[in-house]
């Protein structure tokens, strides 16, 4: 019986790994979905920057970059890709959607919650375009 146990545990670890990669970083993930993610901003930076970021991001040679919409971000969660996408990431995201001139929404990963933020907190950022 353990050793069921213990081949079905190894069975889910090699099946999220090849799901997901190898724990290597990867580039330009694709979503299925028309759109490709680029990788996790190594620091967290408030929504001017992360905007900006994202605007001016060449990633492999690769342009076109922009900050995701609230619900792009929400279908990752609702996909349940968001582990492979956000590689495990439950921060907190910041999203393109600006409320004001002092605030934007962000999406906290944990339970896929849109809330308004100010903009000069420091979230976590990925980057969306449309795969090509």
């Amino acid at each position: 019986m353990k050793k069921i146990i213990l081949l079905s545990v190894i069975f889910v670890i090699c099946l999220a790994l090849v799901s997901c990669g190898s724990g290597q970083r990867r580039k330009n993930v694709r979503s299925g979905d028309g759109f490709a993610w680029s990788n996790v901003a190594a620091e967290k930076m408030n929504w001017d920057l992360a905007k900006e970021y994202c605007e001016e991001l060449n990633e492999d040679g690769i342009s076109g970059w922009r900050l995701p919409k609230p619900q792009e971000l929400k279908m990752i969660y609702s996909n349940n890709s968001h582990n492979c996408i956000l590689d495990g990431n439950t921060d907190t995201f910041w999203t393109s959607e600006e409320i004001n001139e002092n605030r934007a929404r962000s999406i906290e990963f944990s339970f896929a919650r849109v809330e308004p933020q100010a903009k000069e907190k420091e979230f976590a950022v990925r980057c969306l375009r449309n795969d090509e």
